[in-house]
C-alpha cells in the first residue's frame, strides 16, 4: 500500500511540473500574441476598467513564474512526495484553470 501512494505521489509531482512547464509556455505564448492573434496587452486595453493596473505593474508574473517552477521542483523531491499530496489537486487545477482563461479571453 505504501509503495503504491509513493508512486502515485510521484506521477501527480511529475504532473504538476508538467502543468506548470504548459502554464508558462501557454501564456507566454499567448502575451506574445503567438498564440491567438493578439497579445494579452491588446486584449486588456480593448476592455478597460477602472482597476486595470498599469503596464508594469504586470512584471511581477515573472517572480511569480519563477515562485511556481520552485514550488514544481521542490515538491518532486523524495520527502516532500506526501507533504504536499493535498495541494496537488488544487494546484493542477489552478493550471487548467489558467490556460482556460486565456482561451475565454482571447
Amino acid at each position: 500500500m505504501a509503495e503504491e501512494n509513493n508512486n502515485y505521489d510521484r506521477l501527480r509531482a511529475v504532473l504538476v511540473l508538467v502543468a506548470t512547464a504548459a502554464v508558462i509556455i501557454f501564456n507566454a505564448l499567448a502575451a506574445s500574441g503567438r498564440l491567438f492573434g493578439v497579445d494579452t496587452g491588446d486584449v486588456s486595453n480593448r476592455y478597460p476598467t477602472v482597476i486595470t493596473p498599469a503596464g508594469y505593474a504586470f512584471s511581477i508574473w515573472s517572480l511569480i513564474y519563477l515562485g511556481l517552477v520552485a514550488f514544481s521542483i521542490y515538491q518532486l523531491l523524495p520527502v516532500q512526495l506526501a507533504k504536499f499530496r493535498g495541494v496537488r489537486t488544487m494546484y493542477l487545477l489552478s493550471c487548467v484553470f489558467n490556460c482556460a482563461w486565456l482561451f475565454a479571453w482571447h
